[in-house]
């Protein structure tokens, strides 16, 4: 992933020189696409809305989501239309079809818009419980840092929709953490 993001900052540092030579738009937009070819970018996958265990809904929909986000970034697609379509498209037929039952879905290039109402449809079916139950079975591993057990921690206790993350995230150091110097 690191590599991609600086394969993406090396691209868009070429595109800003060529600018900045006053090139012409048929120079950079070869260098772009020259540029983007070396870069093989495998598509997201659809999203699955069948139930499986592990994750509700609403998180596997977010994870998808960001994974998506990504994707667009990698790319380099900044038209809103075409981030649309592509939305729909790599979501898959399940969820095509859900997003042509909901109403008021804007026009073709309401890309924010789209992502908003599929993000309100998951939503709902978010499984709290489970998603807090998720987070209180949470050790750090083997060979996991603090920081990075921190981080995991903080990443779920977002899907749980905590009052107070904090308290709950340093409950949980102290329970499933492995330091018993941290402990006391």
């Amino acid at each position: 992933m690191q590599y991609l993001l600086s394969r993406i900052q090396h691209w868009r540092r070429g595109e800003r020189v060529l600018r900045s030579l006053r090139c012409s738009d048929l120079l950079v937009s070869e260098f772009r696409a020259t540029s983007m070819a070396s870069i093989n970018l495998q598509p997201v996958p659809p999203f699955v809305v069948d139930a499986e265990l592990g994750l509700s809904l609403a998180s596997r929909w977010a994870l998808w989501l960001r994974e998506f986000n990504t994707f667009l970034l990698a790319s380099g697609i900044t038209d809103k239309k075409r981030q649309r379509a592509l939305l729909l498209y790599q979501a898959g037929p399940q969820v095509r079809e859900i997003f042509a039952q909901l109403t008021d879905v804007g026009g073709d290039s309401d890309f924010e818009l789209a992502k908003e109402k599929l993000t309100q449809y998951f939503e709902p079916q978010k499984n709290r419980r489970y998603e807090v139950y998720r987070f209180r079975e949470l050790k750090q591993g083997e060979k996991e840092s603090l920081d990075q057990f921190h981080t995991r921690l903080r990443n779920m206790a977002k899907v749980c929709d905590f009052h107070d993350a904090d308290f709950e995230i340093e409950e949980q150091i102290i329970i499933g953490g492995r330091s018993s110097r941290i402990r006391k």
